[in-house]
């Protein structure tokens, strides 16, 4: 288990430990649906909302005049109009914002030296007061670092002034301000995907998604499923499948536990986490769902293939639609944390469906004054860039309804997609009034605290799951306090 630095002075990068696709000791490698990913430092990828815009967003916006200011911009789609091959969308995109706004985008790279990643050197650029980009996009997880390493406006006061709805603005919240806007469909959260023509043909009468909706899908009733689906599979297939890392966020979630809230307070130690925790450490021990592999050298690959190797696992939304397999949706269980009286709509508020990642367009530190272009219109040519062809247009169509406080909404609402059943939908729909943002990640990348290590251990290993939680703790209560975010 590694031990953690105390954070450093803003000027002073911070060593990126982990990502929420990974990186950690061991070379662990998980592997959904027959595609392997190394756990290291990536990209966050997000999936492109299908919605049809309801209007044309730059043509219809008034024009300004900024006399030809370049405005140098940075990853996410910024990049779509670089190369050798660069994609006509973005050009036409960049074409008619430029035009809006008289002004140059002008998109950049960075040099990444050895032993550092992107994140370090965006970090350094600023403390040397020569930023890499004014408008980038970065992986939400990594904005804990962004901000501790002062590298970002403050968009409180003027964000508002764009009329987003709500998920999109709080995507970027941390410690009570805005320091950004979320891309694409922000509470899209990973779901558990199934394969539904393996388990019926095994004999089971009724779905994991009908399971959830009917309101069974308690531990126990989750726990009786996965027997009696055990009993009926072939030989060697396992019920369910769940990196280690990836149930300690979702499954706390689902039991009514925010790992790192938004004022950076860490609840690892909490019973309800902790029964999450024994829950699957339980589910492994009895054979229920499949355990990690181990090398020669003592490497642990955590491998899930839909249908060959499991029957459930958990997905993210961008990964749904590359199943192979006629394949439906459901949430994680719940624990004695959560009540339910009736179907899945009477889950008590406790419940919750957890997300992690995201696109986040944001304002490096001092880019207004470099380009004498306000904050606000910064961000509005940020969102009018990634706007091509109207895609985000529902960030800012959902407002009056965000308004007026239903919060039901989102970019794929009541469409099939890839989906096979009414069921499948109604309930992938109704996930986005539980979605809810963890900040554990955010706090793993900015070198605070370490859910990784302590989550594959106790399902590895099979050590204690309280006792190496609250080891873990001690260190990473240190490191937040150091960093001013108190425990108590």
């Amino acid at each position: 288990m590694r031990k953690l630095k105390s954070f450093l002075s803003i000027l002073v990068v911070v060593a990126l430990m982990f990502s929420f696709v990974g990186c950690g000791s061991n070379n662990k490698t998980e592997t959904t649906n027959e595609n392997t990913v190394t756990q290291g430092a990536s990209d966050v990828t997000t999936q492109e909302a299908t919605a049809a815009p309801t209007q044309a967003a730059v043509a219809e916006e008034p024009t300004y005049d900024y006399g030809g200011q370049v405005v140098k911009v940075y990853k996410g789609a910024f990049d779509a109009m670089k190369g050798d091959n660069p994609e006509q969308m973005w050009l036409d995109s960049k074409a008619a914002v430029e035009k809006k706004y008289n002004i140059v985008l002008e998109p950049v790279d960075v040099a990444v030296a050895d032993g550092s990643n992107e994140y370090d050197e965006i970090v350094k650029s600023v403390a040397a007061g020569q930023p890499v980009a004014d408008l980038i996009s970065i992986g939400r997880d990594f904005l804990a670092q962004m901000v501790m390493n002062d590298c970002l406006e403050d968009l409180s006061d003027t964000i508002g002034n764009l009329k987003f709805a709500s998920r999109y603005t709080d995507h970027g919240l941390w410690l009570g301000k805005y320091w950004g806007v979320g891309e694409y469909n922000v509470g899209a959260c990973r779901t558990i995907t199934y394969d539904r023509d393996l388990i019926q043909q095994a004999g089971m009468t009724k779905t994991p998604t009908q399971m959830f909706m009917e309101g069974k899908w308690s531990y126990a009733d989750f726990k009786q499923y996965l027997t009696d689906l055990k009993a009926k599979l072939p030989e060697g297939v396992y019920p369910c499948g769940f990196h280690p890392y990836h149930w300690a966020i979702f499954a706390a979630a689902a039991n009514g536990v925010t790992l790192v809230d938004d004022n950076g307070k860490l609840n690892t130690t909490s019973d309800a986490f902790t029964e999450a925790m024994n829950f699957y450490q339980e589910l492994l021990q009895e054979g229920l769902a499949k355990p990690a592999t181990v090398d020669a050298d003592g490497n642990y690959t955590w491998s899930y293939t839909l249908t060959s190797e499991v029957a459930m696992t958990l997905q993210e939304d961008w990964q749904l639609e590359g199943n192979t397999c006629n394949w439906g949706v459901t949430l994680m269980p719940w624990g004695s944390n959560v009540t339910v009286s009736g179907d899945y709509t009477t889950l008590s508020d406790k419940y919750h469906a957890s997300y992690n990642n995201g696109g986040l367009l944001v304002v490096t530190k001092g880019a207004p004054d470099r380009t004498g272009i306000p904050e606000d219109v910064l961000l509005q040519i940020a969102w009018d860039y990634h706007n091509a062809d109207g895609r985000l247009q529902y960030m800012k169509d959902f407002y009056e309804q965000d308004q007026s406080g239903d919060k039901s909404y989102n970019a794929y609402k009541g469409m099939a997609r890839s989906f096979t059943t009414e069921e499948d939908i109604t309930l992938y729909d109704w996930m986005f009034s539980r979605a809810k943002f963890d900040n554990v990640s955010t706090l793993e990348n900015a070198g605070l605290v370490d859910l990784w290590d302590p989550a594959c251990e106790v399902f590895e290993k099979y050590s204690d799951v309280r006792s190496t939680f609250e080891a873990q703790y001690n260190v990473d209560k240190a490191a937040l306090e150091t960093a001013g975010f108190p425990q108590n």
